[in-house]
């Protein structure tokens, strides 16, 4: 059965009114295609409270309302409790072994429709939709961040910061943002950056210019060289009186 994100996550936020629930997506994808999609939950102390007072269960863990609201329980992943200062965090993550498996999970959210996520001749592009419009039985959190860390070098983009090759959107409840970036992974077979065509240029010249002094160099050493020999040769000798 698919579970359904929104009614896990919705539900719980939108049931104790939680105005600023934060909602983390990251996805990692390493040079093979494999990777971890790791979805996140952020409350502050009063929104624990209120959640644990509106769950039912003493005892229990605050995360576990998360998992136990999805359908599909038997293959829903397992939210962890993380502290993050007085912040506690539900965290689930999920492995997977190509973008084909990444794609499957990406569906069973229920909220993202995939136009592209390939990974073909050194170059993977990856564009989504994300609708943080919610559903029927429950609102989008109110605050959501899609995260995705690239391997290889960071191509066209249009998220909304970058740092390193780490990519972030802040999506808006209510609307549908279209998520989009490659990476060109051919960079990965040397541990630094080439630069583009003007760099080889400059390289060129600079290799040029430094073989052509060097050149001269060797040819002013043997012409030296060989007028010493010249001039020891040409020297009268000494006669004995």
């Amino acid at each position: 059965m698919k579970r359904t994100y929104w009614t896990a996550l919705g539900i719980a936020c939108a049931s104790i009114l939680l105005a600023g629930c934060q909602m983390n997506v990251i996805t990692e994808i390493d040079s093979s295609g494999a990777g971890t999609l790791t979805t996140e939950v952020g409350m502050t102390p009063d929104e624990v409270a209120q959640l644990q007072s509106l769950g039912g269960e003493t005892g229990g863990s605050t995360c576990s309302s998360f998992s136990a609201g999805q359908t599909g329980a038997a293959d829903a992943p397992a939210f962890e409790e993380e502290m993050r200062g007085e912040d506690t965090w539900c965290v689930a993550k999920e492995s997977f072994e190509n973008l084909d498996e990444l794609a499957a999970l990406y569906q069973e959210m229920g909220f993202v429709k995939i136009r592209e996520l390939t990974l073909r001749e050194g170059l993977l592009v990856y564009d989504l939709e994300v609708d943080a419009q919610g559903s029927d039985e429950a609102t989008a959190p109110t605050g959501m961040t899609w995260i995705l860390e690239l391997p290889g070098k960071v191509g066209s983009h249009n998220a909304d910061s970058v740092e390193g090759k780490r990519l972030t959107w802040t999506l808006k409840t209510g609307t549908v943002t279209e998520v989009q970036a490659s990476s060109d992974l051919s960079a990965l077979s040397l541990p630094f950056d080439l630069g583009g065509s003007e760099t080889w240029i400059i390289a060129g010249v600079s290799c040029l210019c430094c073989g052509s002094v060097l050149v001269v160099v060797v040819v002013v050493v043997l012409l030296l060289k060989r007028k010493g020999r010249e001039s020891g040769s040409s020297k009268p000798s000494e006669t004995s009186a």
